[in-house]
């Protein structure tokens, strides 16, 4: 692994995160609720992004492990300058995990220390609510 990629195999292309927003603002699309779920991200809270997990994710790594995973490479980046979404792809079904409502949503980044990088979020749709079940970063 190198500190351009990051990738926590749960979903198909190595993907994992998942939120759950409790407190947090019901957002009316995919790339919303990937959106707010990146600005946790962007503010280091990646503490939180854990603890507003869904159980997908909760049940397939730990909070201890996913902080120290993401933290050596997100850090590194510095502060996000720039995101703008790139594409929205919605599909019934995903390998590995059950058939569902799905959204796979990419945008174009821009760091302080990285010039452009695509973040790749994989989204399922419970409960009415779009939740984050994969993060990759390249």
């Amino acid at each position: 692994m190198t500190r351009n990629i990051f990738a926590v195999g749960v979903v198909t292309l190595g993907l994992s995160a998942c939120i759950s927003f409790g407190v947090v603002a019901q957002p009316s699309s995919a790339p919303d609720a990937a959106k707010q779920w990146l600005m946790l991200l962007d503010k280091g809270s990646y503490g939180k992004s854990w603890d507003l997990a869904g159980s997908l994710f909760k049940a397939r790594i730990s909070a201890q492990d996913w902080q120290a995973k993401v933290t050596p490479v997100r850090n590194p980046l510095g502060p996000v300058v720039s995101r703008k979404t790139a594409s929205v792809q919605l599909s019934n079904s995903l390998p590995d995990v059950p058939d569902g409502q799905y959204a796979v949503v990419k945008f174009n980044s821009t760091f302080s220390h990285k010039a452009a990088a695509v973040e790749t979020l994989t989204l399922d749709k419970e409960k009415d609510n779009w939740a984050v079940i994969g993060y990759f970063i390249k």
